[in-house]
């Protein structure tokens, strides 16, 4: 799932997609009724096709995609598939992260798989937490030009609901900044976002890379946001190294499982330089999210040692490590390549 992110995809523009429905004699579009709308014209699978389906609470989109192959051949619905999504189900992980192994070559925009991506928030009393995402020009390019986007940005909560939906263009040479405080109800405190950014026209496009802020009353720490389908289970992206001085680890992981369906975490640590070594094991529900405190975790690790947290799991999740430090400031990563 993580691989993707080399590779080179092909998408149509909904605008063009529906010129050539009208101009082919695919679907026209006046005349139907708009729950019976085509979403899907490569395998001819309809809006009503779409709801029926998620109407079964035992259905998921991977059901969905594997009996009608929907959105995985020229890919213009996924747009069309997540707004109908977001309207019947309160969240389904990323459309495009999901179909995206599916896709086939046509022609049309050419954008990278993985333009959907995710990370933790804080919306505490001391901490709060904002999004900003400029759109800019390449750099030291003139033969290619950017291109404005639909911006889709989904607040979930620890316990997996999605909380708020926001929505809003962005233009070539525009900042969005977004205060997720502004948005999340007060009894929210932890939680995730998947961000998806939808080319609106041909470009050169993969180039933005947004910025996470978590403010307190006088810090600010900033992370950038990774693909969701740099998600992994073991092997990559599952290690980080940390010491343990007296005054404890002073540290906290975030993991988020951005799967429908739950898993089991295992969170290992081991002295590098000596022979101890504790794991624990974690549920965590679907479409949740944790923040766990190394200290809670392992009090009997050695002091003043250098030690390695390994974050193994049967479903693909996303890491990143939080460290207090003694101004009460946060330095965040997510787990390195």
């Amino acid at each position: 799932m993580g691989r993707r992110s080399g590779r080179w995809e092909k998408v149509t523009s909904i605008k063009g997609f529906k010129a050539h429905q009208k101009a082919n004699g695919l679907i026209a579009m006046s005349r139907m009724d708009e729950k019976s709308k085509i979403v899907c014209a490569c395998f001819s699978v309809s809006e009503a096709d779409i709801r029926a389906h998620l109407a079964d609470p035992q259905n998921t989109l991977e059901s969905l995609v594997s009996q009608t192959e929907i959105g995985t051949k020229c890919t213009a619905c996924l747009l069309d598939l997540d707004l109908i999504i977001d309207d019947t189900v309160a969240l389904r992980r990323s459309v495009a992260s999901r179909l995206g192994q599916g896709m086939q070559k046509t022609k049309g925009l050419s954008i990278t798989a993985d333009l959907t991506s995710s990370g933790f928030f804080l919306n505490r009393q001391n901490v709060k937490t904002s999004l900003r995402v400029s759109n800019f020009p390449v750099l030291f390019e003139s033969k290619y030009h950017g291109v404005p986007y639909s911006v889709s940005l989904r607040l979930i909560s620890a316990a997996g609901k999605c909380v708020k939906t926001y929505r809003q263009d962005l233009n070539l040479n525009d900042t969005m900044h977004v205060s997720f405080s502004d948005l999340l109800p007060p009894h929210i405190e932890d939680g995730w976002f998947l961000l998806s950014l939808y080319p609106k026209q041909r470009g050169l496009v993969g180039s933005i890379r947004p910025q996470v802020a978590l403010e307190g009353a006088n810090w600010v720490s900033t992370y950038h946001t990774q693909p969701q389908a740099m998600a992994t289970k073991d092997g990559a992206r599952n290690k980080i190294t940390v010491y343990h001085a007296k005054s404890g680890f002073q540290s906290c992981i975030s993991v988020i499982n951005a799967n429908s369906r739950p898993g089991k975490v295992t969170v290992r640590m081991h002295d590098m330089y000596g022979p101890w070594k504790m794991e624990h094991a974690l549920d965590l529900g679907a479409s949740n999210a944790t923040i766990v405190d190394l200290d809670d975790l392992f009090p009997q690790a050695p002091v003043e040692g250098v030690l390695q947290v390994t974050v193994t799991s049967d479903i693909d999740t996303r890491k990143h490590i939080l460290i207090q430090q003694p101004n009460g400031s946060l330095s965040i990563d997510h787990f390195p390549n």
